[in-house]
């Protein structure tokens, strides 16, 4: 889509990092409605981060467990502890990371951190990675909107498009819901640095 440049301000070229959507709702011009509806358009999944601290865990020598289990309300395990010694107390406990993936107004977005906390208690318990409730040193949980990119069959159409139109506004997007694409942190930090080379 071909637009002409519109005054964002003064500048010769941006690089956004954040999120398209708040790009989009923070920008002070008339966004064609096009871009605005084909924003809108694209698929996503949130995420909680639930940090465990356990007096004792039966991880063993495993870093990450993936929990393909309906019943369960997470789907992954890490054991922070294989990432250095600042990850855990020092009385050996271990401290888990605990992944919770919904979709907004889904019954898991509606559910408080109480909630959650219960039922990662219980998949914890019932899965034998810990050995009692009564084992938990501490547990907390956060909310992160943006996790996963959800690639449906309008995806790439939907990005080239958003893509172009900022492109014309000399605002380059960098990063994994900036570009809208599924990037590692690895993926990013090459991108990050091919964009910068190129600026």
């Amino acid at each position: 889509m071909e637009t002409e440049k519109e005054t964002f301000g003064e500048y010769d070229s941006v690089v956004s990092t954040i999120p398209v959507q708040l790009l989009v709702k923070i920008c002070r011009t008339n966004i064609p409605e096009e871009v605005i509806l084909t924003v809108n358009d694209l698929k996503y999944n949130s995420i909680i981060i639930t940090i465990v601290n356990v007096k004792k865990d039966n991880l063993g020598n495993n870093f990450a467990i993936m929990v393909p289990n309906k019943d369960i309300i997470f789907h992954r395990v890490s054991k922070l502890n294989f990432l250095g010694d600042n990850y855990c107390k020092k009385d050996g406990s271990s401290t888990l990371m605990v992944e919770v993936t919904y979709r907004k107004d889904s019954i898991v977005d509606k559910m408080t951190n109480e909630d959650i906390k219960a039922k990662i208690f219980n998949g914890l318990d019932g899965l034998k990675f810990i050995d009692k409730k009564e084992d938990v040193n501490f547990i907390e949980s956060r909310r992160f909107e943006y996790a996963y990119v959800i690639y449906d069959l309008n995806q790439r159409k939907n990005i080239d498009l958003i893509k172009n139109y900022f492109n014309n506004q000399e605002i380059k997007l960098c990063g994994r819901f900036r570009e809208f694409e599924y990037l590692n942190m690895d993926a990013v930090i090459k991108h990050s640095r091919d964009l910068g080379e190129n600026i």
